[in-house]
């Protein structure tokens, strides 16, 4: 697709498309869930995706997005190094918006590889958080790594909490 104007971007998938357990499903499927990667898209401001983790080169004129919703549902295992690997590549994102939803307690949370990483969002001046029961260690796993030295406004929203509670 050649779409010199294209502005804003959204990519949607179930809540299960990216999930690696899902019967086994094959690296052309997965690439297959990349097919905007081939767009030329170069006034791309603002992107917008729903239960997926793009693999941080496959989103063209990343440097250009400046505001940037997330949405992700997991079902089975949450890879925390993806999420901060691609946020990493938007250096001029300004307005961020994330949503995690955990739609069981049993979900494996993956935070392999990320002890030493340390990712500056220094353009982020707009933050807003929306949690739905999700654990501290999964959100821990996902923002430990994050910095927002120069972000002005923070919206934080945590719900769906007491579904986890043991009686």
């Amino acid at each position: 697709l050649f779409a010199p104007h294209l502005s804003s971007l959204s990519v949607c998938y179930q809540a299960n498309a990216s999930n690696p357990r899902n019967g086994g499903r094959s690296q052309d499927y997965y690439d297959a869930l990349h097919y905007f990667s081939t767009w030329t898209t170069p006034h791309l401001s603002s992107l917008s995706i729903t239960n997926f983790i793009p693999k941080p080169y496959m989103v063209l004129n990343s440097q250009s997005v400046t505001k940037l919703h997330i949405s992700l549902a997991f079902i089975a295992e949450f890879v925390a190094k993806d999420f901060v690997s691609f946020l990493a590549t938007l250096s001029c994102v300004e307005e961020l918006f994330i949503h995690l939803s955990f739609l069981n307690p049993d979900i494996r949370v993956n935070d392999e590889h990320l002890a030493a990483t340390e990712v500056v969002l220094s353009s982020v001046r707009r933050l807003e958080l929306d949690f739905y029961r999700c654990s501290g260690h999964s959100v821990s796993a996902a923002f430990a790594p994050l910095r927002f030295p120069n972000v002005a406004s923070v919206k934080l929203c945590a719900w769906g909490l007491e579904e986890w509670q043991e009686d």
